[in-house]
């Protein structure tokens, strides 16, 4: 007869000391616990549980209208019986979130603080990674990946029903979270419940189509759960300590926020090719409506990178191998947005001018201004760069966005450590004279940080000059590889070979090694005085005198301005000399390679025409 009434609810003889257990306590719990454990079919095995959900429903409403309360029957223990009888299908899921949300509009904090006490905070936060078919149809559509078995029988079939669920379940973890504020975020961080569940959440929606966004309702419930899902994320960040925020960035809260901000992987993929587009490749879209998408969420998203950033530790991250698309993400959308984030330009004094397209830039161009050359040169590439430069040059130029033009003027002053980059935009006049123009404001006014910037400027401009290696012998050799091979170097390729090297050192001679800005920087490294300028100053005025001229100057044609110069040059730039010089090089290129010989790219760019020593 008991052989049978364990088989009637899934149940067998092997558990009868544990049924008998927990009958002994509680006849309800031991319902309960039967209903959580049976293997009974699929069909029945659910519809018992919706039965016994129903009843404890039907307690909880009898109590609560009672003069007792809720309290009295949702102890702590029947919470967790309840809650591990849920766990075991979607429908009763929600119902249970639902009974956990009632107890905010019924203003029942004590039972609030058994949910808590009981340790259900991690059930709360793991419901956020619940799919809907719906939304598993999408991911299959984006990635072309068939979901697992598991996955499909634990999905939603309403996907209504779970934006309502997971809104739901984000009130109470907010509730709880105004009741716990000094317990909550440690335990968050600890158990890493918040950054797992939340990356599988907001993941999705950041790079997936929404299903049902046609409708008003899901709409509106989806944006207004993803922001309160942000808040939580923040207000952890916020309260938690030094150690427990470089936990976060670990367990990935850097990259969830930059997942929240940066577009989705197809949209990235697009926006990076076209940097540097094949002869083949559709026109640029230009369309920045992706900037306007949850913006609320996005902001949020922006201030808890910025205020994790405030660790050194959060950039060692960020220059990990594992983590570099999101730097070429961003990389690829600052040169989507060059036309746009210069022609719409606010004012940091009045916050409210400043758009959300602008203000993402200045994150981006935080964020990456610290990447090396050596990693610029080994993940984005030298024809990416070169595509870049004048965007920052601009940048730098033309915006008045103090935070973007600083951080500009470090892109660019770190890229013109490579020559051949440095080239591309001193050998074009035009550029030339907007490098000279930015250096004279920057030197203006005093500021340390820049002054240091525009320090490493002269000084990779004088040693490309004077052919001091600026970049060890490695990188110069891998450049020179790089250029010669990649398709996307070709313009580069087309600058070296029209002697853009040496239109690029005397551009420079012209406008940016001039006495004037080197003894501006010199006098600031003493007065106010910097150590880093200082140690530098001193390497100029040894370099300048070794490198002085002795003897009479070859004689040349009298030019305006010669006498304000560093460097003076033996001869004249003839440019329709340097073109019969390349189409040689050509014609000679096309002979050795019948030959299987090859030429070096960066050879046969350099001339007499030096500064004399």
């Amino acid at each position: 007869l008991v052989l049978k009434w364990l088989e009637a609810f899934g149940s067998s003889l092997y558990e009868i000391d544990e049924v008998n257990e927990v009958f002994s306590a509680s006849t309800l719990r031991g319902l309960l616990h039967l209903a959580a454990r049976s293997t009974l079919e699929p069909g029945a095995a659910q519809d018992l549980r919706r039965i016994m959900f129903a009843l404890v429903q039907k307690r909880v409403q009898t109590w609560r209208s009672s003069l007792f309360g809720a309290k009295e029957f949702l102890s702590e223990i029947n919470i967790t019986s309840v809650l591990s009888m849920c766990e075991r299908q979607p429908d009763l899921m929600a119902a249970g979130i639902a009974l956990l949300h009632a107890l905010l509009t019924n203003n029942e904090p004590e039972v609030l603080e058994r949910v808590w006490s009981g340790g259900h905070f991690a059930w709360l936060c793991n419901r956020m990674t619940s799919k809907s078919r719906a939304q598993l149809s999408a991911i299959r559509s984006a990635s072309g990946v068939e979901p697992t078995k598991g996955a499909v029988i634990k999905a939603w079939e309403k996907h209504s029903d779970l934006v309502l669920a997971q809104g739901m379940a984000l009130r109470v973890i907010w509730r709880l979270y105004d009741m716990k504020p000094s317990e909550l975020p440690p335990k968050a961080v600890k158990g890493e419940l918040l950054m797992k569940a939340w990356s599988d959440y907001l993941t999705y929606y950041a790079h997936n189509a929404w299903p049902l966004r046609e409708t008003k309702e899901v709409e509106q419930g989806t944006d207004a759960s993803i922001i309160l899902a942000m808040q939580i994320l923040a207000r952890v960040s916020a309260d938690v300590n030094a150690e427990s925020q470089l936990q976060l960035v670990q367990q990935g809260a850097m990259g969830l926020c930059l997942t929240m901000i940066l577009p989705n992987p197809q949209e990235q993929k697009k926006m990076r090719d076209a940097i540097s587009p094949g002869p083949d490749a559709e026109p640029e879209d230009t369309e920045t409506s992706e900037a306007l998408l949850l913006p609320e969420a996005r902001l949020i998203a922006g201030g808890v990178a910025t205020w994790l950033m405030q660790h050194a530790e959060a950039y060692s991250w960020f220059t990990a191998r594992r983590v570099r698309h999101y730097a070429l993400a961003m990389f690829s959308q600052l040169h989507h947005w060059r036309t746009t984030m210069m022609d719409q330009q606010g004012s940091i004094s009045v916050v409210a001018t400043v758009s959300l397209l602008e203000r993402y830039a200045s994150l981006y161009m935080t964020l990456v201004s610290p990447l090396t050359v050596d990693w610029c040169l080994e993940h984005l590439g030298v024809g990416h760069m070169a595509v870049l430069l004048p965007v920052f040059l601009d940048v730098w130029s033309r915006h008045a966005n103090v935070v973007m033009k600083h951080h500009g003027l470090r892109l660019f002053s770190s890229y013109c450590q490579v020559h051949s980059l440095y080239a591309s935009v001193l050998s074009d006049t035009s550029l030339a004279e907007v490098v000279s123009s930015s250096v004279h404001r920057v030197l203006g006014h005093w500021d340390v940080r820049e002054l240091r910037h525009i320090m490493r400027l002269l000084i990779a401009s004088l040693g490309h000059a004077l052919l001091i290696p600026i970049m060890p012998t490695h990188v110069s050799d891998t450049v020179v590889r790089t250029i010669k091979a990649q398709p996307d170097c070709a313009a580069l390729r087309e600058m070296l070979s029209t002697g853009g090297l040496l239109r690029a050192d005397m551009a420079a001679a012209r406008h940016l090694l001039l006495p004037k800005y080197f003894s501006q920087v010199m006098l600031w490294s003493e007065d106010p005085g910097d150590d880093f300028a200082r140690a530098w100053a001193l390497w100029l005025a040894y370099t300048f005198f070794h490198y002085e001229a002795r003897g009479p100057l070859p004689s040349s044609p009298p030019e305006e301005g010669l006498d304000e110069r560093i460097l003076m040059f033996a001869e004249a730039l003839d440019e329709q000399h340097l073109l019969r010089r390349a189409r040689l090089r050509k014609e000679q290129e096309a002979v050795l390679a019948k030959a299987g010989e090859s030429v070096d790219p960066l050879g046969g760019t350099s001339s007499k025409a030096k500064p004399p020593g």
